[in-house]
C-alpha cells in the first residue's frame, strides 16, 4: 500500500485534522515571529546599553580632566595673588628702577615660581615645565627656565579672571599652556604663563590604569592628537560624541577594526579620544543572531515534530487498515465454514 492512496474524503477526520493543523500552523508561525521580534528588540536594546556604558565612562574620564584643569587655573589664581608680583607692580607704580628694588623683586617672583613648579606635583612627578611672567609690552619679568623660547604676549586676552588653555602641537612635551592677564589698579599689567607637563598629563589623567587591554586614550585638538603616539592612530577630526569605527591592527599587525568616541574637554581647545575593540562596544556577535540561532532550532524541533506527526499518524492509518483487512478475511473465513 502506497502513501497516495491513503486518501479522506470530504467531511471525514482526517479532513478536519489537516484544518486543524494548519490553524495549529498558523499559531505556531505567529507566536514565533512574536519571540523572534521580541529577541532581535531585546539584543538591539542590550547593544545599545553597551555603547551607553562606554559612552558615559569616556564623559566620566573627560570630566575627570576638567577637574584637573581647573585645579591649574586656581593655580595661575593663586600665583596671581602673590604677594610677590604685587609689590613688584607696587614698586613700578612708584617709580623705583631696576638697581633700586625692582630687579630683586623680580628675583623674589622667580625664586617663589620655581618653589612653586616645584611643590606641584602628582605620583612624584611635576605638573608644571615652566612658569613665567611677562610684561604689558611683552618682556620678560621672570621665568623658572632660563633661556627658555620666547613667549609672546596674548592681546585677545581681557578680563583679568580669564584663565586661557592654548595648545601648540610644536611644542613636545609641554603643548598646553594656561594663561592669565595681571591687571594693577584695573590697568593691563603683563600675562602669566604656566606650561604643564604633557608627559605628567597624559600618565596620570589621560591613560588610566584602570583601561582594560582593549582599550586606548589619546588626547587631542583639532588639529591633531597630542598624545600618546602609537603606530595606528584614530581619526582626530571625527564627530563629537559619536562612535566612529575606523581600521587599524592588532600586535601581530593583522588588520582589526576598532571603535573610536571622542569627547570634548570643556573650556578648553583639548578633546579625550578612547577607542575600544569592536567587541567591547557592540558585544561578541550582531543583534540577528541570537534570533536566527533560535528560528533555526525552533525550526528544526518543529520539522522532526510534524516528521514524527506525520510517520505516527501514517502507521496508524496502516494499522487500521490492516485490521479492517484482517477483521473481513476472518468474517469471510467463519462465513465459508458455516455454510
Amino acid at each position: 500500500m502506497t502513501t497516495a492512496s491513503i486518501t479522506h474524503p470530504a467531511g471525514t477526520p482526517g479532513r478536519k485534522w489537516g484544518i486543524a493543523g494548519i490553524f495549529v500552523g498558523v499559531l505556531l508561525a505567529g507566536y514565533l515571529l512574536f519571540v523572534l521580534t521580541t529577541t532581535y528588540d531585546t539584543q538591539v536594546k542590550l547593544q545599545d546599553s553597551l555603547v551607553e556604558q562606554q559612552r558615559q565612562g569616556v564623559a566620566k574620564h573627560a570630566i575627570t580632566i576638567e577637574h584637573f584643569l581647573d585645579e591649574r587655573r586656581n593655580d595661575l589664581r593663586y600665583l596671581a595673588d602673590a604677594r610677590e608680583i604685587s609689590v613688584y607692580f607696587e614698586n613700578k607704580a612708584l617709580g623705583m628702577s631696576m638697581e633700586y628694588g625692582l630687579g630683586s623683586s623680580l628675583i623674589d617672583i622667580t625664586t617663589y615660581f620655581r618653589y612653586f613648579v616645584a611643590d606641584r606635583k602628582t605620583a612624584s612627578e611635576p605638573i608644571y615645565t615652566r612658569i613665567a611672567l611677562l610684561d604689558a609690552a611683552g618682556g620678560m619679568l621672570a621665568d623658572t627656565a632660563e633661556g627658555g623660547a620666547a613667549i609672546t604676549v596674548d592681546s585677545t586676552l581681557a578680563d583679568p579672571a580669564q584663565v586661557a588653555i592654548r595648545v601648540d602641537t610644536q611644542r613636545i612635551g609641554a603643548e598646553i599652556e594656561l594663561r592669565m592677564p595681571i591687571a594693577y589698579k584695573g590697568q593691563a599689567s603683563g600675562q602669566l604663563v604656566a606650561f604643564l607637563s604633557t608627559p605628567t598629563f597624559v600618565e596620570h589623567f589621560v591613560r588610566q590604569p584602570a583601561d582594560r587591554p582593549g582599550r586606548q586614550t589619546f588626547l587631542s585638538t583639532e588639529q591633531g592628537i597630542i598624545s600618546p603616539t602609537v603606530a595606528h592612530m584614530p581619526p582626530a577630526n571625527m564627530a563629537l560624541s559619536k562612535m566612529h569605527r575606523y581600521d587599524s591592527y592588532d600586535s601581530d599587525g593583522a588588520p582589526l577594526e576598532r571603535v573610536a568616541l571622542r569627547i570634548p574637554i570643556a573650556d578648553s581647545p583639548l578633546r579625550l579620544i578612547a577607542t575600544f575593540t569592536v567587541d567591547d562596544v557592540f558585544g561578541s556577535s550582531p543583534p540577528w543572531r541570537m534570533p536566527l540561532t533560535l528560528a533555526l532550532l525552533t525550526l528544526f524541533i518543529g520539522a522532526g515534530t510534524f516528521y514524527a506527526y506525520r510517520a505516527n499518524t501514517r502507521n496508524l492509518l496502516l494499522k487500521t487498515r490492516l485490521d479492517e483487512a484482517r477483521a473481513a478475511n476472518y468474517a469471510k473465513t467463519r462465513f465459508l465454514e458455516n455454510t
